[in-house]
């Protein structure tokens, strides 16, 4: 059954453009009861979802920390406004900085490290891995027991 609008639980859904956001999309299917705001780096942004708004977060990298603290506010803000009951990732570094902004703020946080990520654990993921509450990834041979867990593949 499905709650009303007054009820319904938040997910922030957050990923990088390409692979991580069509995963991302897979993955949100599963709230289909509770409110999901998208948020993305990306300027190409479809979404299958019609009636959908979409946050333009700034990107950053390693090479390029000093983006951060303009990523930081948005992203703060975001939670700020949505106040999400889950805060959910495929890959990026905005998508890391929402995990650790999430769980810092209560948010229940799901890292699933992105498919392509077939040889190893993702810089990304590693990192997000030591703040969300459930770690995924797509291949059971990078599986281990303290993280990333395996439990299946989206595609």
């Amino acid at each position: 059954m499905r709650q009303d609008n007054n009820t319904r639980h938040h997910v922030l859904a957050i990923a990088s453009p390409g692979n991580c956001w069509v995963e991302l999309q897979n993955i949100v299917a599963a709230f289909e009861d509770a409110e999901v705001f998208f948020a993305t780096s990306g300027t190409h942004r479809t979404i299958r979802k019609p009636d959908t708004t979409i946050t333009h977060v700034s990107n950053f990298t390693l090479y390029t920390l000093w983006k951060m603290p303009h990523t930081f506010v948005q992203i703060i803000t975001l939670l700020w406004k949505t106040k999400p009951k889950w805060v959910v990732s495929t890959g990026g570094a905005p998508g890391v900085l929402a995990i650790i902004l999430g769980r810092m703020m209560g948010a229940h946080c799901i890292w699933v490290d992105s498919l392509y990520n077939s040889q190893e654990i993702s810089l990304s993921g590693k990192v997000a891995g030591l703040f969300a509450q459930t770690w995924l990834t797509q291949w059971e041979h990078l599986s281990q027991t303290n993280g990333p867990l395996f439990k299946g593949a989206l595609l």
